[in-house]
């Protein structure tokens, strides 16, 4: 009984651990226009990606061109003084998306994401 409810316990809080908002910073070191490369973000192979709830910072022009679908949550984008972020790709999902920063965003697909 003691154990199981140990097992429990840990599941619970490996699950509030994934919840967590992180930031990351867009690097450019993997497949051209990939969101989930984890090579883009600065990441080891088989990182997680950013989703919804975390905060992503661009440092230069970049286009996005694997679809995306977002869960539950804002995804918070950041882009930098004269650089443009282009997502030539399809958002979808119960999430959102809010723009901080001076740089340009383009959304060039019909995105039926059904967030804020």
């Amino acid at each position: 009984m003691k154990t199981s409810a140990l097992v429990v316990c840990l599941e619970l809080v490996a699950f509030a651990g994934a919840a967590v908002a992180a930031d990351y910073t867009w690097t450019g070191g993997g497949a051209a226009g990939v969101w989930n490369d984890p090579l883009n973000w600065g990441l080891e192979a088989g990182a997680t990606c950013p989703n919804a709830t975390d905060t992503v910072f661009f440092n230069e022009d970049v286009t996005i061109t694997q679809d995306l679908e977002l869960a539950e949550g804002t995804l918070t984008i950041t882009n930098a003084a004269s650089t443009k972020l282009t997502f030539d790709c399809v958002i979808s999902g119960e999430g959102g998306v809010s723009k901080g920063g001076k740089g340009d965003l383009y959304l060039m697909k019909a995105n039926p994401f059904k967030g804020k």
